[in-house]
């Protein structure tokens, strides 16, 4: 029987970060592509909805099985970044210009929905199978840090062979960015001590 390979790429984005792992994959993976912002979907379904081995989700990925609201930027296609987290940029401006803040309020920037979430570490349970290697890379506005303490604290995180992530307390500020980066710099910690197959990704 042929080793079952997933490749889970939450927080898709525009496929970037697909593109990227694919080449160093390659095509024995089956990619799951998890998106909830509408417009980079509908973007992900047009290139890759031909393609074989791929399966695309317009889930959010977190912690719990749940809906959240769900803010993202509408003010270039090149920037269609969103967060399930306030704290995030201050619920204002995400991925793009940093110097550059919009109001939150202000609809011609931001759109806000309510999304539906998947809980990661059930998702993996429901894969995992004895002979089978799981790579995860989390690009997912800051609900990183719930999700690998989810995954650490329900031991899914051994069912996991690598893991790549971006941490976002660099866009925080006052002090969520102080509680966020001892939760970043336990998560790191707790990485090299279990010998966990992590590297940051950007």
């Amino acid at each position: 029987k042929k080793m079952k390979k997933i490749f889970l790429d939450c927080g898709s984005h525009q496929g970037e970060g697909f593109e990227h792992f694919n080449k160093i994959y390659g095509d024995e993976f089956e990619y799951h592509l998890f998106e909830p912002n509408p417009n980079n979907y509908s973007i992900l379904e047009e290139k890759y909805n031909e393609r074989e081995n791929l399966i695309l989700s317009n889930n959010a990925v977190l912690d719990e099985e749940t809906e959240r609201e769900f803010h993202f930027e509408t003010y270039t296609k090149e920037s269609w970044g969103g967060s399930l987290v306030d704290a995030h940029n201050n619920g204002t401006s995400f991925v793009g210009d940093p110097s550059k803040t919009y109001d939150a309020h202000d609809e011609n920037h931001v759109t806000r929905l309510t999304v539906k979430c998947i809980n990661l570490s059930d998702y993996i349970n429901n894969l995992y199978e004895d002979d089978c290697e799981i790579v995860v890379k989390l690009d997912v506005e800051s609900s990183e840090y719930d999700i690998i303490e989810s995954l650490i604290e329900t031991k899914v995180i051994d069912k996991i062979k690598t893991l790549y992530c971006e941490f976002h307390t660099q866009y925080m500020v006052g002090e969520s960015k102080n509680i966020f980066l001892a939760r970043e710099n336990k998560i790191k910690e707790y990485m090299q001590t279990n010998n966990v197959d992590f590297h940051l990704w950007d």
